[in-house]
């Protein structure tokens, strides 16, 4: 009788189980030739020092020169505008935590952080000289003064912690191009603006931003942030993340059926781990005397 029940137990009937997990196919061979060569040189460098799959360090490089680039070119239209399209970019890629992520990205915005850093301080001495000096005013004495010598506007080009709204404001007050451009990717698509009552509302507007380089917003007179319109603007984004972080934004209905998604460059390559190894000769290769970095940060700092 056991016998028979053991028979019964091992030999199913029907048709065969489901496999549990989804088939996947293997990611395909990054486009290297597609770049030009200081930029392909740059990738492979960054591949090498930072032991990232070249995935990972394509994308790095393709979002700094977006960053220089769009606000200098226009992309071409597809349905022949005269004026092209907006080149700013959408990006998201997906690796684990710990695999070379923040390393690839700091090698290929080297200038451009550099020079974002030294802006920022020669900003903030400015609005420090001035209101030094308007401190010592009074009255109507300092309202002339902080009227002839208004605070220099921030010349803040790369967000990492931000939301939708105050990027709004900073473009509707001046602003001609940002990046918005994290490794912790999952803070953007899983944070309060995608999240809020409003995700529709900035949802369409990232994605009008995309298309045309225009925002807008409608508020209450008395509104800080308040009301404009700005054309001609250019905002890129370029996110990493850990595929954990972003999977409920990835299957999320509005997300998706809004056409926010589809905009996206997506690379997701396989991990590296326990495939790279730390030898005498790698630790004698140094990223920032490599040739094709040194020539892929000049021609960045001849862009800029």
């Amino acid at each position: 009788m056991n016998a028979l029940l053991m028979t019964e137990i091992q030999t199913p009937t029907g048709l065969a189980p489901k496999p549990l997990l989804p088939d996947t196919a293997p990611p395909t061979p990054y486009p290297l030739d597609a770049l030009p060569y200081v930029m392909r040189g740059a990738v492979e460098a960054i591949v090498e020092h930072a032991m990232v799959p070249a995935a990972i360090a394509g994308q790095c490089v393709i979002g700094a020169a977006t960053h220089l680039a769009q606000t200098r070119v226009n992309a071409w239209h597809p349905k022949g505008k005269p004026e092209g399209a907006p080149c700013s970019l959408f990006m998201l890629s997906l690796f684990d935590s710990g695999e070379g992520k923040s390393s690839a990205r700091d090698l290929a915005f080297k200038t451009i952080d550099e020079a974002e850093k030294d802006a920022r301080a020669r900003h903030r001495q400015a609005c420090v000289e001035i209101e030094t000096m308007a401190a010592g005013l009074k009255g109507k004495a300092r309202e002339e003064f902080l009227a002839a010598h208004p605070l220099p506007p921030d010349p803040k080009t790369q967000y990492s912690d931000a939301t939708f709204e105050p990027l709004v404001g900073d473009f509707i007050r001046g602003k001609a191009a940002a990046s918005w451009d994290t490794d912790e990717g999952g803070q953007m698509l899983g944070g309060h603006s995608i999240k809020a009552d409003t995700v529709a509302s900035t949802l369409g507007g990232l994605t009008t931003a995309f298309s045309s380089g225009k925002f807008e917003r409608t508020r209450s007179r008395g509104n800080v942030e308040g009301s404009g319109v700005a054309y001609n603007r250019r905002l890129s984004i370029h996110l990493m993340a850990q595929a954990v972080t972003v999977a409920e934004a990835l299957s999320n209905p509005l997300l998706v059926g809004q056409g926010f998604l589809a905009r996206f460059l997506l690379a997701a390559p396989n991990s590296l781990a326990g495939t790279c190894f730390i030898t005498i000769e790698s630790l004698q290769r140094k990223a920032y005397a490599d040739p094709r970095l040194q020539a892929y940060w000049s021609r960045c700092d001849e862009i800029a």
